[in-house]
């Protein structure tokens, strides 16, 4: 009996550290499964943002240096149309200066006999010059607004056109991203372009409502990633509770087959016992009754430690569970609040670049409005001291031409009185 007892106690210790072993082993197994999926997890989004991220720069940098070429080839155009504007209004001036000049040649020469009918004629003629180089000097201003009204209105169409595009890319590499790390991010995806696309045609108007709907999309966004965490996380303690309670099912079958087991070899060992006591004396009956009692004491304590080490494990197991959680929760939070920072940080630096742009552009604009007006001042000046040259000039020549004209006559007249008085003085 005693070495059935041992051989039992043998196999029953030898099976329960088999038992703790391959518990071990699967524990063991299943958290360096964990671990090597979270840590690839981890390595794959930080190469997608990595990737997409130098995408991005690339884009940007090819947009900027595509932008700066157009914005070079404009300058370029516009500084040629003015030489050549200046190149043909000089060549237009030197043209009617000469014809200017042969025409006074002809004047002066056919002005001592028509003077008054000349002068007539020149203040029309002056007039009307007057009156069409003012209607080519407004001609020439009209079409010089209207070409930089074009100008202006392409180069803003232009930019406009790549600004959208830009965003449209932005928004479709962004959607990719959206799609390969989470199926629900996609109508954020989706809301995000469009709200993108209304502050790109309204960046100033619409700007405080699309910072409440990004927030709200963003609040929206947290919320479904925390339900499905959350849905993950209790998936995973279902798994677990099952698992603990099949464990558990299992265990308490074992030991109920073990009780059973050591029960029927008791009874046995009790039959055996009564027998052999009908023939043994007091004494004997006395030792087998110590015997039971140590035995049953040994198995009380056998049971009462491996429910304590059962309820260890599960105690570590469900503290290691709660610390993942929490580590878990704990990089999600930071991943959210680092994207949302790298969001805030790209729409303060795309409208800081929107707000150089348009102050660029503006000095450009006023710049070259005070060129204009201080080349049109210039050039009004100096025709206004060309015109008084010239009626300097015609005065003067028309005085000479007077006093010529009444000391010819002047001369005449003493002439004919002289020879008159001859004459008169000889007849008497």
């Amino acid at each position: 009996a005693a070495t059935r007892i041992q051989a039992r106690w043998r196999s029953h210790t030898a099976q329960m550290s088999l038992l703790e072993y391959i518990a071990a082993t699967r524990i063991q197994a299943q958290w360096r499964c964990f671990v090597a999926q979270e840590r690839y997890l981890i390595y794959t989004l930080v190469t997608k943002i990595q990737a997409r991220w130098r995408c991005h720069a690339a884009e940007q940098q090819y947009l900027i240096y595509k932008s700066a070429a157009k914005i070079q080839a404009h300058w370029r155009g516009f500084v040629s149309q003015e030489q050549y504007l200046i190149y043909t209004l000089v060549k237009k001036i030197q043209a009617w200066w000469r014809c200017r000049t042969e025409w006074m040649k002809y004047r002066e020469f056919k002005a001592s006999r028509t003077i008054q009918a000349h002068w007539r004629g020149f203040l029309a003629q002056e007039q009307y010059l007057l009156y069409m180089t003012a209607r080519r000097i407004q001609a020439k201003w009209r079409c010089y607004r209207a070409r930089d009204q074009y100008v202006k209105y392409n180069s803003a169409t232009k930019i406009q056109s790549q600004w959208r595009r830009f965003i449209v890319e932005d928004q479709y590499i962004q959607y990719i991203a959206a799609t390969k790390i989470q199926a629900q991010w996609r109508g954020f995806l989706a809301e995000e372009q469009y709200i993108q696309y209304v502050a790109a045609t309204k960046i100033q108007a619409q700007w405080r409502g699309f910072l409440a709907e990004e927030q709200f999309i963003q609040y929206v966004a947290a919320t479904k990633i925390q339900s499905i965490c959350r849905g993950l996380f209790a998936q995973e303690q279902l798994m677990q509770y099952k698992s603990a309670t099949k464990i558990q099912s299992r265990w308490r079958g074992f030991l109920a087959e073990e009780q059973y087991l050591l029960f029927m070899a008791g009874r046995k060992i009790q039959t055996w016992w009564r027998c052999h006591s009908l023939r043994k004396n007091y004494l004997q009956h006395t030792s087998a009754t110590k015997i039971q009692s140590k035995w049953r004491g040994f198995v009380v304590q056998e049971q009462y430690l491996l429910i304590k080490s059962v309820m260890k494990i599960q105690a570590l197991w469900r503290g290691f569970v709660a610390h993942e959680q929490y580590l878990f929760y704990k990089s999600s939070t930071k991943i959210q609040a680092k994207w949302r920072g790298f969001l805030a940080q790209e729409q303060y630096l795309l409208y800081k670049s929107a707000t150089k742009i348009q102050a660029r552009w503006r000095g450009f604009v006023a710049h070259e409005q005070y060129l204009f007006y201080k080349s049109s001042t210039k050039i009004q000046a100096k025709w206004r001291g060309f015109l008084a040259q010239e009626q300097y000039l015609l005065y003067k020549s028309a005085t000479k031409i007077q006093a010529r004209w009444r000391s010819f006559v002047a001369r005449e007249k003493y002439l004919f009185y002289n020879s008159a008085t001859k004459i008169q003085a000889q007849w008497r």
